[in-house]
């Protein structure tokens, strides 16, 4: 940037002034797919659900949130949409009811005991209570719905991601792509990480192609977990 003596005021109260850049459209590589329904596993309270409404206006719908304080939010924010169905369930290989490990920050709660090493990094996620939860497959969860090719999955699942493809098999078949929250350092105990979840993928025919919303270690630069971006060849 050349001289700018407004950045150079800035500068001594320890900022920087950057130029804006316009934050790509994170659907833009789904839009040329004619989604027409959008599986939204991992829901929270909605926020990747009204992006995704936002982004297909016409599409329908369909969350799963296991934990009664975020779902009752997710379904009040849909509040008339019609195209909207919302599922209080986690999904998972097989049908249970679990105890979820519900973290203070709501995004961080998952079925798998939170690693040490989320704990350091995050620690405003650390506390925890318990909370039961029904648990179910994804083909089950589906069977009765009209599902078309035009059909994108999205996953956010904090380390659940592997058990919730094995309980959906027949579904991701039908899938024409896939938006999974991947880890490349163990945040939950047993979880699997990029490759484990890559390899999984390629055997169901889809092509990993790009990522956003990556999420790095600020000390070191490591990546810790990405939105992986999975198409079927």
């Amino acid at each position: 940037m050349p001289h700018n003596p407004l950045r150079k005021h800035i500068r001594k109260f320890g900022f920087d002034l950057h130029r804006y850049r316009h934050e790509v459209d994170h659907f833009v590589q789904f839009k040329a797919m004619n989604i027409s329904t959008i599986i939204d596993i991992g829901a929270n309270e909605g926020q990747f659900a009204h992006d995704a409404r936002a982004a297909f206006p016409q599409a329908q719908i369909i969350s799963f949130e296991p934990i009664k304080e975020c779902f009752d939010k997710l379904t009040a924010s849909f509040t008339g949409d019609t195209q909207f169905k919302a599922h209080n369930m986690a999904l998972g290989e097989a049908e249970s009811s679990l105890s979820m490990n519900k973290s203070s920050y709501t995004q961080s709660s998952s079925l798998l005991p939170m690693a040490d090493k989320h704990k350091e990094l995050f620690p405003h996620t650390k506390d925890q209570t318990q909370e039961m939860v029904v648990v179910k497959r994804l083909d089950d969860a589906m069977r009765k719905e009209n599902l078309t090719t035009g059909l994108l999955i999205k996953i956010d699942v904090q380390g659940y991601e592997d058990k919730v493809i094995d309980g959906g098999i027949e579904t991701f078949g039908k899938a024409r792509a896939a938006l999974i929250e991947t880890s490349f350092s163990a945040l939950y105990e047993g979880q699997p990480l990029f490759d484990d979840i890559y390899k999984k993928m390629l055997t169901l025919g889809f092509s990993y192609r790009s990522s956003f919303h990556q999420k790095k270690d600020k000390k070191t630069g490591e990546i810790l977990f990405e939105d992986s971006i999975f198409v079927r060849d």
